[in-house]
Formats: C-alpha cells, sequence, structure tokens
C-alpha cells in the first residue's frame, strides 16, 4: 500500500510537470509577480536651447517611478507643458526613458535633450 501511495504521488507530480511544461512551451509565464512602485516623484524639468543668440526654453513634466526589481527599474515619463520654441526645433512631446540606475537615467535625459539641440538647465 506504501508503494501505490508513492506511484499515486508521482503520476500528480508527473501530471502537474506536463502542466506546467505545456503552459512554458506556449510562452506564458508561470510565477512572475508585476513589480510594484516603491518611489514616484514628478518634477519639471526645464531646457535651453544652447545657442547664444537664442532664449527658447522647454519645460517638461518629468514622473518618476522607482520599480522593486526589473532589468530596467527606473523609468520617467516626459510630457511637454509649455510654449512651444521659436526658433529651436520641437522634440516629441511624450517620451519615456528607462534606465537600470539613476545616473543612467540622468545621461540617457541629457543625451535626448542633446540630440535635439537643448541642454538642462
Amino acid at each position: 500500500s506504501a508503494l501505490l501511495i508513492l506511484g499515486e504521488q508521482a503520476l500528480k507530480s508527473v501530471a502537474s510537470l506536463r502542466f506546467v511544461c505545456r503552459f512554458v512551451a506556449f510562452g506564458f509565464r508561470i510565477n512572475m509577480k508585476k513589480a510594484s512602485i516603491i518611489y514616484e516623484e514628478t518634477r519639471i524639468l526645464t531646457a535651453k536651447f544652447n545657442h547664444p543668440k537664442s532664449d527658447d526654453y522647454l519645460d517638461y513634466t518629468s514622473i518618476i517611478k522607482i520599480k522593486e526589481f526589473g532589468k530596467n527599474p527606473i523609468e520617467m515619463t516626459l510630457n511637454f507643458c509649455g510654449i512651444p520654441p521659436f526658433g529651436g526645433p520641437m522634440p516629441p512631446k511624450d517620451h519615456t526613458i528607462k534606465a537600470p540606475a539613476i545616473l543612467d537615467l540622468y545621461s540617457k535625459v541629457a543625451r535626448w535633450f542633446r540630440k535635439y539641440g537643448y541642454i538642462l538647465i
């Protein structure tokens, strides 16, 4: 009777293993929970067009979210909230930047503004 109980448990574990393998084969993820947000902050970023005779400024509302885990746990969402520039090019009104660390996020934001000819102030 002990062998019969062990045999039934083995069949149950094999059946559950087949179920898990079927889900993995079809691309479903098992035991993946969503990363919760640890910290969220809203700020206004101001950038100046990098030309000596220009007085064009851009204002973006930035929302920084830091998640508990993930490949890029830090995310910044930029939304334009100001007057469009007169002389300089207009960057996209909405943009999202993800990074693994805060310093990497700053360098990516500065590079993104520099691509359109602006510097952060």
